[in-house]
């Protein structure tokens, strides 16, 4: 989700979508429909301004974002496993398969960049439109910051009460998702 729109995808290579998503991204998934698996989406990544990482089971991606995530992708040659997107249009974070990770951009984070250090253990690396950010390991350990306070005693209830934070991700006007058992 980036807060307007929000993109479904299921085991069985099923997508749903709602229409505030990115026009080329719904464009793009929506002539899908009757596509086979592996042209068919494994992985979306929405950002604020119409911004998009969409990878497909076939090793294609589409894609609209900034100019040093284009680099860092088509160097890599790999697929990531996270993509996203941060406070400026240039900024973003990319995690690949193997732990790897590279950001860029006017507004990464200090603390974020600072947490990442020359880690290759990384599992996702969230970065949020108003400076969220959330770093989690392979070995499961975590870290957040830049949140609002609701989001953070939202964060404290959760563990009080006994649950495991697996994810976080932020979107605008302040709307997150949270994801725990």
């Amino acid at each position: 989700t980036n807060g307007r729109g929000t993109v479904f995808l299921y085991g069985n290579g099923g997508v749903a979508y709602t229409p505030q998503i990115p026009k080329a991204l719904y464009h793009r998934l929506s002539q899908l429909r009757h596509s086979s698996y592996e042209h068919r989406p494994a992985y979306v990544s929405l950002g604020s301004r119409d911004r998009y990482y969409c990878s497909f089971h076939d090793g294609s991606y589409a894609f609209k974002g900034p100019k040093g995530l284009d680099r860092e992708l088509k160097k890599a040659k790999k697929q990531p496993v996270s993509v996203a997107f941060g406070s400026t249009y240039d900024t973003f974070s990319v995690v690949f398969a193997d732990g790897s990770w590279k950001c860029g951009g006017r507004a990464v984070p200090a603390e974020f960049e600072s947490k990442l250090g020359k880690r290759r253990d990384v599992h996702t690396a969230n970065l949020g439109p108003e400076g969220e950010w959330f770093l989690k390991l392979n070995n499961k350990k975590m870290w957040w910051g830049g949140i609002h306070s609701e989001l953070e005693q939202a964060i404290e209830d959760l563990m009080d009460s006994g649950h495991q934070l697996h994810f976080l991700d932020f979107g605008d006007d302040g709307s997150y998702f949270v994801s725990y058992d």
